[in-house]
């Protein structure tokens, strides 16, 4: 609502050249200012969606270029934009890759990927994009129009999966997304939007060949049907 009524905003950044016990030395202070366009359903509903980039920026940014026939209302990027996050050059690419398609002037919808549960940067990444609480799972509203839920599958194995040494935890995890579409379910304040979207990295609706996940996908999907969601998009 604020980027909204105010149509730009500004970055401060300052870097920290040296940080010794007792004082330290400050960089310039860097801003940049940017405009910002509120999404705009008079026309319908315009976006572009994203998956399974991984690192091929170059490529994702081209695929943009397509002549729409009208501005972008939104970005949604849907995981998997790298293959492991091992360092901070990768953490940042989904800001990096939003950037370079948006340039910062409209709103960016992010779901978490598998891949980028993985690596050194993993557990911090929530610092570098879109999370609620450290989590990946969240409603999010668009202007007057739009409302979006978005959920995260986690990994695409069962918890004791020999990869993960014990480490997952991916179905409380899951339990909790479906305590939330509960709650949404029960305040009711999706029904006040035209456009209603789901946004999960893994389909919804995926069950593999040992029925990982069936539980999971009759419980979300009846209650998004619930919901009257209009549009699912996903990746992997």
């Amino acid at each position: 609502e604020v980027l909204d009524g105010a149509g730009k905003y500004q970055i401060h950044a300052r870097q920290m050249i040296y940080r010794g016990p007792f004082g330290g030395y400050l960089g310039d202070l860097l801003t940049e200012s940017y405009d910002f366009r509120p999404v705009d359903t008079s026309d319908g509903l315009n976006y572009y969606a994203l998956s399974d980039v991984h690192e091929a920026v170059e490529a994702a940014v081209n695929a943009t270029t397509y002549d729409h026939g009208k501005p972008l209302d939104m970005l949604i990027l849907l995981g998997d934009l790298v293959s492991m996050v091992e360092s901070e050059k990768d953490a940042q690419l989904a800001n990096d890759l939003a950037f370079r398609i948006t340039g910062g002037e409209i709103p960016v919808l992010y779901a978490r990927g598998n891949h980028e549960i993985k690596g050194e940067y993993g557990e911090d990444f929530h610092k570098y994009v879109a999370s609620k609480n450290g989590d990946y799972y969240y409603t999010v509203t668009l202007g007057d129009d739009v409302f979006a839920v978005v959920l995260d599958m986690g990994e695409d194995h069962e918890d004791d999966w020999w990869e993960y040494y014990g480490t997952a935890q991916f179905d409380l995890y899951r339990q909790a997304q479906t305590e939330m579409l509960e709650d949404i379910l029960a305040e009711g304040d999706y029904e006040n939007y035209r456009y209603r979207l789901a946004l999960c990295h893994i389909p919804i609706v995926y069950v593999d060949k040992h029925g990982y996940f069936e539980a999971f996908r009759n419980d979300w999907t009846a209650l998004l049907n619930e919901i009257d969601v209009d549009m699912a998009l996903s990746g992997h």
